[in-house]
């Protein structure tokens, strides 16, 4: 438009035009206000950057993005310099996905003189959105710093404290947002993942619970809730949660795989399989979901599919280490310990795995002489590891090594009798000083074992004047005296499948035998069984530790156990022992053997269907017949 065409348009008094493009503006006759603009703009005397960044603002109210940029651009060219100007731009850019411009936007606005909390927990948003955590939570802290009560920055400083994995922070930053807003489903979903990674499950699952009462469409909250019911061994109840989730969003591929690890669980492996599947078919590359149906593969006795499948989990995301880690399970259950032991190393780098208790630098996996040097092995996991294990202790003291050997304080004084270490300590007790240290289940890779090298007959033995006393004591029970052990850790994460109740062994107790307890802790509902008389004598209250129990189990004639410690126990006491074993057993069992290398004393007795106990019970029952 000329100049005198601009002048009809406004007549003589800019100011009164410009009063009339506001209101225009303010009542949303966009129209009209934009049509004013243009014509001030070609007034001699325009204030044309504060006329392009009001079109700006116009455009941006149309959800025009693109020209809105392009209107504040012209208010910078013209030397507009406002610091809401860059903010407004800097919203712009980042939801256009242009990060980078948005965030030197943002930075401009506050260089300019911006001191709101706000911009500065944009920035940080911006700058987690690029992956600078660091960077992020310093922005949302300095806008915390400006609003204390900016509910927004407390809950961005917690996602991203979250993703740094800092659990116990970002569930602080959580809980302050939700005092200030609680009715915030997103933060009570989030700080119920931080609780997760704390396996602090009960509370993760009362922070979804809230979070889905907030917001009853979250199919998020409901996948996160089955996984922290599967963690409470609520498997049921995780599979109806995951169902829920996918009710809401069937394109919610974690639901899949979340559902399917619960019928997992549950030894619905075909039905799982069915899920990881159909969860793969939404998103081909989910590492996750391979790596869970190879765990179903290798349950079902595919070895071969899930040897496939930790490949491809471990080559579409190399850093996780539960790839390697399964695939030395199975390897190790298939008697190849060299292979299997070698990849058992992973085992340190798994979040829910074992932590090594001293420096890596000093870790001896075999690599060098260790005559003359001070070694320490310690354990690292449960009581029948710990067991099973320390059997090495005397094949590195045949390498010329001085052996220091630290257990639970519960095993230490059944340990001292132990041939090959120097000492025997617990981990209540100062620990000497060393030149090398081992984990006890890296010595058959330090020591390059075979399955032929790993039998032992008896290597542990109670006090002799403690089983005399212990002898002495069960003389008047009849014999054939068979010590139970029916139940493990209830913590444990398999135990819903190796522990049974002893209502269970109900048709064994017609035997012409005496059946001894060699339980320390009860279930509630096993007690309700022996306070009603079966009969099974108990010694617990004599049980103080392991010593005690080894002393007891001397005195039996047969051991009866699930895979639990007393297992273990009974075998490095060269006692005879039938171990009860679920259809998919611990790698340390081996494939459909009947024996175990580990113990020659043993005899295994293996369910033929998932879950299900009455045949192996009836078997162990025709066996006792035949004593």
């Amino acid at each position: 438009m000329a100049a005198s065409a601009a002048r009809a348009e406004i007549g003589e008094d800019y100011d009164l035009t410009l009063q009339r493009a506001t209101l225009a503006h303010g009542e949303g006759r966009l129209d009209e206000a934009e049509h004013l603009y243009g014509a001030l703009l070609q007034a001699p005397d325009a204030q044309v950057g504060v006329l392009h960044y009001v079109l700006g603002i116009l455009h941006g109210q149309r959800g025009d993005r693109a020209a809105a940029l392009h209107a504040y651009d012209k208010a910078r060219w013209a030397g507009y310099a406002a610091p809401d100007l860059y903010l407004a731009r800097a919203d712009h850019l980042r939801e256009q996905g242009r990060p980078v411009e948005a965030l030197e936007s943002y930075d401009r606005s506050i260089a300019l003189g911006l001191t709101s909390a706000q911009v500065h927990n944009k920035r940080g948003v911006v700058l987690e959105g690029l992956g600078d955590l660091d960077a992020a939570i310093a922005a949302y802290e300095d806008a915390i710093a400006l609003d204390p009560h900016h509910v927004f920055a407390h809950h961005n400083r917690g996602s991203a404290r979250l993703k740094q994995e800092l659990h116990d922070d970002a569930i602080a930053s959580f809980d302050r947002a939700l005092t200030l807003n609680p009715a915030i489903a997103e933060a009570w979903n989030l700080m119920g993942a931080a609780f997760e990674g704390l396996s602090r499950h009960t509370e993760a699952l009362q922070c979804f619970d809230q979070a889905i009462i907030l917001r009853p469409s979250y199919a998020e909250a409901f996948n996160n809730r089955s996984i922290a019911l599967r963690w409470l061994t609520d498997f049921e109840a995780a599979a109806v949660s995951a169902d829920e989730a996918l009710a809401l969003d069937a394109s919610l591929y974690q639901a899949l795989n979340s559902r399917g690890s619960a019928l997992a669980r549950m030894n619905r492996y075909d039905a799982a399989i069915t899920d990881y599947d159909a969860a793969l078919a939404i998103k081909p590359d989910y590492a996750g979901a391979i790596l869970n149906r190879g765990g179903a593969r290798e349950a079902l006795g595919d070895a071969a599919g899930a040897l496939a499948d930790f490949a491809e989990a471990h080559r579409l995301d190399p850093a996780q280490p539960d790839a390697g880690f399964n695939t030395s399970l199975v390897h190790l259950r298939e008697g190849d310990y060299p292979r299997g032991f070698a990849l058992y190393e992973n085992r340190w780098r798994k979040p829910t795995g074992p932590f090594l208790r001293y420096p890596r630098e000093t870790l001896w996996l075999g690599e060098e002489d260790v005559g003359g040097r001070t070694l320490l092995l310690h354990a690292e996991q449960g009581f029948g590891d710990t067991i099973q294990f320390c059997r090495f202790a005397a094949d590195v003291v045949a390498r010329g090594a001085t052996v220091i050997l630290q257990v639970q304080s519960a095993l230490k004084r059944l340990a001292e009798s132990l041939a090959g270490p120097a000492i025997v300590i617990g981990f209540d007790e100062p620990t000497p000083p060393f030149d090398l240290h081992t984990p006890l289940m890296s010595l058959p890779l330090a020591l390059k074992f075979s399955p032929e090298d790993v039998a032992r007959r008896a290597y542990l033995a109670p006090p002799v004047d403690l089983a005399a006393i212990w002898k002495e004591g069960m003389e008047e029970i009849a014999g054939p005296r068979i010590g139970l052990a029916w139940s493990g850790n209830p913590g444990h994460e398999n135990d819903h499948n190796r522990s049974m109740p002893l209502v269970s062994f109900t048709p064994l107790f017609d035997a012409p035998a005496s059946f001894i307890s060699l339980q320390k802790d009860y279930r509630a509902e096993d007690m309700v069984l022996l306070e009603r008389g079966a009969p099974v004598l108990r010694f617990d209250d004599h049980l103080n530790d392991f010593c005690d129990t080894a002393a007891l189990i001397s005195g039996c004639d047969l051991v009866i156990a699930v895979d639990t410690a007393a297992a273990h126990l009974a075998g490095a006491l060269g006692k005879p022992v039938w171990l009860l074993l679920p259809r998919f057993a611990d790698w340390r069992w081996m494939s459909g053997r009947a024996d175990s290398p580990w113990y020659p004393s043993a005899r295994l007795f293996r369910q033929t269907e998932f879950g299900d106990w009455s045949g192996v019970v009836e078997a162990v029952r025709e066996a006792i017949g035949q004593l």
